[in-house]
């Protein structure tokens, strides 16, 4: 791990919401309870069941598995509709990784800007970040990526500077992925692994 104090010459500091500032696993389990709930309840079997079917189409990616999990329950289209307004409306239950919350909490007592850039669904996008409370704590921009051009498109990072009113060479990305390292690259922003500062995950990452 690399230590804080390699981060002080940067004035603006972005990071990654997936598996940089909290681990996504936590999010996907518990999303995938309340699909399997759903999906229950329109196979008529237990949700047990569901969340056998679940392990087993995780198995083959993560590409797609909304579609490969209602296959597997023999149900149609307007399931995967349903599912989805579940997973993107749902209040998850979550916690920073160790050692975010202390970096958090001392760039905001030393005046840097700090801002989120994250892909994803807006709405369960926003649903995280009001559970990390990364605005109410910290006053962390947001910058939703999904609203201009996902990663690693270097559009969302570069909004996000011109919001927080900081050039590109003043600024540092955190990230877990080639994506957020790609768009990072792109904008001309300095890039930093998220393992490297925070250390690894406890479990493996099953989010993009």
């Amino acid at each position: 791990m690399i230590d804080h104090g390699a981060l002080n010459d940067a004035k603006a500091i972005l990071f990654d919401l997936d598996d940089t500032l909290y681990d996504a696993a936590s999010f996907e389990e518990q999303a995938d309870q309340a699909v399997a709930a759903v999906f229950a309840r329109l196979g008529e079997i237990e949700v047990v069941e569901a969340l056998a079917h679940a392990a087993n189409v995780r198995a083959e990616g993560w590409s797609g598995y909304l579609d490969r999990w209602a296959e597997a329950i023999n149900l149609g289209r307007e399931s995967i509709a349903e599912a989805l307004d579940v997973r993107r409306s749902m209040s998850p239950r979550l916690e920073l990784r160790s050692g975010a919350a202390e970096l958090l909490s001392e760039l905001k007592e030393t005046g840097r800007a700090i801002a989120i850039v994250t892909n994803g669904d807006r709405r369960q996008q926003e649903n995280k970040v009001d559970a990390l409370g990364l605005v109410a704590r910290w006053g962390v921009h947001v910058e939703y990526a999904a609203d201009s051009e996902p990663k690693p498109s270097p559009r969302a990072v570069d909004l996000a500077l011109e919001a927080l009113g900081i050039a590109n060479y003043q600024a540092l990305f955190i990230g877990d992925s080639p994506s957020d390292e790609a768009a990072a690259r792109a904008a001309h922003v300095r890039f930093v692994w998220a393992e490297e500062l925070f250390g690894p995950l406890r479990s493996d990452p099953l989010s993009p």
